[in-house]
């Protein structure tokens, strides 16, 4: 996967820089919520990241396109349950399976991700390598072997 993997410690995170994500305008900033992933074994962290107002609808829209298309897709076995006379709990299956795709899945992801990992560690993501430096400045990141981050 193509991108920049930062770390950074929970206690040395002091934000996003002031430039869109994704482009890295700074004219007409819109902040996008970002969480981690939701694990029993760390706490959920949630950041908002400043993308222009054009990458935030182009991003929007694009996500919900996806999951659109990831719902009928998941949703396409039920013509063959209904074309083979095969039982209704199996259409009802795929019609869940469909709407945990569509809704609680993340088919796409924005420019930035976040994770947590044990000991306060936060793993950013990033899609621009630039804005990945930019945030590098503003934060103290560092290498981590063990969740395969990369150094700047």
């Amino acid at each position: 996967m193509p991108g920049t993997k930062l770390v950074v410690q929970y206690g040395d995170y002091h934000g996003f820089p002031e430039f869109c994500a994704a482009c890295l305008s700074t004219a007409d900033l819109d902040h996008t919520e970002v969480r981690s992933p939701f694990s029993f074994a760390s706490q959920r962290f949630v950041a908002m990241v400043p993308m222009c107002r054009h990458c935030a609808t182009h991003f929007r829209w694009t996500t919900r396109a996806v999951r659109l298309a990831a719902f009928l897709v998941a949703l396409a076995p039920i013509y063959w349950i209904e074309r083979y006379q095969l039982p209704r709990n199996w259409r009802d299956f795929f019609v869940f399976v469909a709407a945990v795709v569509a809704y609680v899945g993340d088919p796409l992801k924005g420019p930035v991700r976040v994770n947590t990992k044990h000991g306060g560690r936060l793993v950013f993501w990033f899609s621009n390598h630039d804005y990945a430096r930019l945030f590098e400045v503003q934060n103290q990141c560092s290498y981590d072997s063990a969740s395969n981050a990369t150094v700047l």
